[in-house]
This record gives structure tokens, C-alpha cells and sequence, in this order.
């Protein structure tokens, strides 16, 4: 793939965060695809370089990264009303660690990227 394709599926539009923000549905393959794109990004910035294209487009994934962090806490804040709706599911299969960490080494490695 190319910058573009990364581009296209990368961007703040993407069916995780539409998920998560318009249907308050944390979907765990959404969010395992957008990380393999991320990944993938990261392997074409090494390849090619970095450009002001790219720098702008880790900079929206982190946003969306922060914007999901942001989401569980509001839903864990006593009198807020925003909810995920399958949180119960998200703690039964023990997915907080695979979160943090895809996150966390994910954002690492597009910032050393850059």
C-alpha cells in the first residue's frame, strides 16, 4: 500500500471511531485493523521517509488514540452520560492491557518514526 491507502483508511473517519463515536460501540476488530494500519503506516515511513503528509496523519492517530482513552474515562466518570455499550464485554475479555499497550507502543513508535 501506499501513502494514499493509509491515508484513506487511517483518518479520523474511520469505521473504529464512527463505531465508538456515533454507536458507543468499542469494536474490538475495528480497533485490531486500525492498529495493523498503523502499523503498516509505521513500516512505509521507515521505507520511504518521512514527509509533512505523514507527520499530519500520526498526528490525527494520535488524536483519535487520545480520543479513545478519553471516551473510556468519560464512561467510568460518575455523572456523565456518555456510555460504551459493550464495556461489560470489553472487561470480561480481560482487553484493557491489549488497549494500553497497542496505544501506548503504537504511538511510540509513530512519534520515533517522524
Amino acid at each position: 500500500m501506499n501513502f494514499s491507502d493509509y491515508k484513506k483508511r487511517l483518518d479520523e473517519h474511520s469505521p473504529f471511531i464512527e463505531a465508538l463515536h456515533e454507536k458507543w460501540i468499542f469494536d474490538i476488530d475495528l480497533f485490531e485493523q486500525y492498529l495493523a494500519d498503523c502499523r503498516g503506516l509505521i513500516r512505509l515511513i521507515k521505507r520511504e521517509g518521512p514527509s509533512s503528509q505523514t507527520k499530519e496523519l500520526v498526528c490525527q492517530i494520535i488524536d483519535i488514540f487520545e480520543y479513545t482513552l478519553l471516551t473510556f474515562f468519560y464512561h467510568l466518570k460518575e455523572n456523565d452520560l456518555s456510555t460504551i455499550k459493550n464495556y461489560e464485554e470489553l472487561v470480561e475479555k480481560d482487553y484493557f492491557e491489549t488497549l494500553e499497550y497497542g496505544i501506548r507502543q503504537l504511538s511510540k513508535e509513530l512519534i520515533m518514526a517522524i
